[in-house]
C-alpha cells in the first residue's frame, strides 16, 4: 500500500470520526442533572448546563404519592377521544402518540416505574386492593372498559380508588362512557358523581372552554409552570363536598386542573381535549405528588450553571403531614425533575 493511499484511508476514518463525535453531541445526551433533598428543608441540585431551577416543598396532608403507576391503553375497546387541531407539521395528538409522549416526560421527571395495561390487565390491577395506595393509574380514553367499570358504585375501579388508588384523567367527562371489547361505546347518566360525589358538576361548554385567570388560592400555577388553560370537563369545584385542590387556570367556577379526595384515594382530572400543554401539565402534576389538601410551604427560583445550587427552605414546621419536596429545571419546558416525600411528624 502506497503512502498516499495508506494516508487517504486514515484522513477518512478521521473525518468519520468527527462526524461520529458530531452527532452524539448534537443528538446524544450530553447534560446531566442530578438532585437531592432531605427533612430538614435542605435541597441541591446540579446541571452540567444551565436552566431555571424551582424548588417547592408542600405539607400534603395524610396523602401518600404513588411510586407505580399504569397506563391504560387498549386499542380494542370502545374510547371517546376527539380530533384536536396541533401545529402545522406536528403529529397528529392520538391517544398512542399523547401516551407515548407522556411516557417520555414522566421519564425526565425521574418517574421510570411506568407501565402500560391493556382493558384485561387493567382488571387484574385494579382487584390488588391492597397496594393501591402506592399505585397511580392515567387514563386518557375517554371511556373506561368495561372490565373495570359498568357505572355501579360497586365496579373493581371505584373500589380501588377508595383503596388508595390516585387516578388521573384527561379528555372527556369522567364516568360517562363505558367502552366495550367490539370497540363500542356506552353512556353512563350522572356517571361522573361515582367519581366525584356530585352529579352535573362538570363543565360541558361547547366553546373553547378556555380560562385566563390564574388560580389565586395557591401560587402552584406558576411554581410548577403549568400552562394548560383549557377547563372543557372540567369540575365545579364549589359543588364538590370532599376535601380538593384546584390548581393552574381558573374561569370563576372551573379550573385546568383539580385534585379531589375518593375515599382513602385521589381523583385528578387534568381538563381540556388533548394538547400539548394538558400532556406537559400532567406529568408536572404526576411527578410533583401532589394531592387534594396539599398546602405550599415553600418556593425557592434561581438559575443554576454548570455546578451545584445547595440551598434550604423557610418555614419547615416541627408538626407537619406527608412533606413533599419537588424540584426540577427547565421551568415551562423543563428538562429534568425529582420529588421525595418525607414521612408526618
Amino acid at each position: 500500500m502506497k503512502k498516499s493511499e495508506l494516508g487517504l484511508i486514515l484522513l477518512t476514518i478521521a473525518i468519520c470520526g468527527v462526524v461520529v463525535a458530531g452527532e452524539y453531541v448534537t443528538y446524544g445526551n450530553v447534560f446531566h442533572y442530578d438532585s437531592s433533598a432531605d427533612a430538614t428543608g435542605d435541597y441541591s441540585i446540579y446541571d452540567s448546563g444551565t436552566h431555571r431551577y424551582d424548588a417547592i416543598l408542600s405539607d400534603n396532608g395524610a396523602f401518600v404519592s404513588a411510586t407505580k403507576f399504569y397506563v391504560y391503553y387498549d386499542e380494542g375497546y370502545g374510547s371517546v377521544v376527539h380530533d384536536v387541531q396541533v401545529e402545522v407539521g406536528a403529529k397528529a395528538l392520538t391517544q398512542d402518540y399523547f401516551l407515548s409522549q407522556l411516557v417520555n416526560n414522566l421519564r425526565y421527571y425521574s418517574v421510570t416505574d411506568v407501565t402500560y395495561v391493556n382493558a384485561t390487565q387493567l382488571a387484574d390491577v385494579v382487584s390488588d386492593l391492597s397496594s393501591a395506595g402506592a399505585c397511580g393509574l392515567v387514563v386518557a380514553s375517554g371511556a373506561l372498559p368495561r372490565t373495570v367499570y359498568s357505572g355501579s358504585s360497586t365496579d373493581p375501579l371505584l373500589a380501588w380508588v377508595h383503596a388508595g388508588g390516585k387516578l388521573y384523567w384527561v379528555g372527556e367527562s369522567i364516568g360517562r362512557y363505558v367502552g366495550n371489547a367490539d370497540g363500542t361505546k356506552e353512556t353512563i347518566p350522572g356517571g361522573e358523581s361515582l367519581f366525584t360525589g356530585v352529579a352535573g358538576c362538570l363543565n360541558e361548554t361547547t366553546g373553547s372552554g378556555r380560562a385566563y385567570s390564574e388560580v389565586t388560592s395557591n401560587q402552584y400555577r406558576s411554581a410548577l409552570s403549568l400552562k394548560n388553560n383549557n377547563v372543557k370537563y372540567a369540575v365545579d369545584s364549589s359543588a364538590l363536598t370532599v376535601p380538593h385542590l384546584q390548581i393552574g387556570y381558573l374561569d370563576g367556577t372551573y379550573s385546568s386542573t383539580t385534585l379531589l379526595k375518593s375515599g382513602d384515594g385521589m381523583v385528578c382530572i387534568v381538563a381540556g381535549d388533548y394538547s400539548n400543554n394538558q400532556r406537559m401539565d400532567l406529568a408536572t402534576v404526576i411527578a410533583s405528588g401532589l394531592g387534594p389538601s396539599s398546602v405550599m410551604i415553600d418556593h425557592v427560583s434561581g438559575t443554576v450553571a454548570r455546578g451545584t445550587v445547595h440551598g434550604a427552605f423557610t418555614g419547615v414546621p416541627a408538626v407537619h403531614g406527608e412533606l413533599g419536596v419537588f424540584l426540577y429545571l427547565g421551568g415551562d419546558f423543563s428538562v429534568y425533575g425529582k420529588s421525595y416525600g418525607f414521612p408526618s411528624a
